[in-house]
């Protein structure tokens, strides 16, 4: 598993950038909604787009260590994410955040990206007070864990068009495969000829298989369609990658 490290310096005193990470009123500002965050406690945090982690709290020393580990959309490896917090100044702190769990480059790549954004999006909203949280990600990148999937074995789902078809039962689905990569493109009779495109692509490891999916193009829809249509997705691909990993578990 890969490692993601990202930094920065928060313009305010240590006391106040831990209650900045830790109390749902002020998560909800610059990262995503709490139902609740407690020690010891689960918990589920929603982007309003259709993604959210679901996850526990492992470790709170407050104020210089909160260690989480968390699942996007519930399926996939299980992510240990780790905020150290370091007094610079009265009215300064360092904050290191390490993401734990990666199991491609290009996902490790992403995190970094999306934490760099994260923090930067918690500077501004201490600086400002206003909520800096995006609207939505234009984006699907999620993955799932296939434990009794060897490297000799190919996901029968991928030449089992069906099963797809039964997973997005108003879509007109096309496939492709080229070089290993397997496609899909999407169109649905509400999105006025646009097609959306999801590149699904596994990797073997000793514990079985990963598949990792990108389903983009929600840009492309009428703007009244974006949110709704890709949070609609959202909650079907973990439907179908959650069916996956119940399917392919080791016994």
């Amino acid at each position: 598993m890969l490692t993601v490290m990202t930094q920065a310096r928060i313009p305010a005193p240590v006391s106040q950038s831990w209650d900045c990470l830790t109390q749902p009123s002020l998560i909800e500002k610059w990262f995503a909604d709490a139902d609740r965050f407690e020690p010891g406690k689960e918990f589920s945090l929603g982007f309003g787009d259709g993604d959210f982690f679901v996850g526990a709290i492992k470790e709170w020393r407050k104020p210089e260590l909160l260690r989480l580990v968390w699942r996007f959309l519930g399926v996939g490896p299980e992510f240990e994410i780790s905020f150290g917090l370091t007094p610079v100044t009265e009215a300064e702190t360092a904050l290191t955040v390490t993401d734990y769990g990666a199991l491609i480059p290009e996902e490790a790549q992403s995190l970094r990206e999306g934490w760099e954004d994260f923090l930067s999006r918690l500077v501004k909203f201490i600086e400002t007070g206003k909520s800096t949280r995006f609207r939505w990600s234009e984006t699907i990148s999620v993955g799932a864990v296939l434990q009794s999937l060897t490297g000799n074995e190919r996901l029968r789902e991928m030449s089992d068009h069906g099963w797809w078809r039964e997973l997005f039962p108003d879509a007109l689905l096309s496939f492709k495969e080229n070089d290993g990569l397997f496609g899909i493109n999407f169109q649905a009779e509400s999105w006025s000829g646009i097609t959306t495109e999801a590149s699904i692509q596994t990797s073997q490891f000793e514990f079985g298989s990963y598949m990792a999916v990108n389903h983009a193009g929600w840009a492309n829809l009428p703007e009244t369609q974006q949110v709704s249509e890709r949070s609609r997705y959202a909650g079907l691909w973990h439907c179908g990658l959650r069916a996956l990993e119940d399917r392919y578990r080791s016994a």
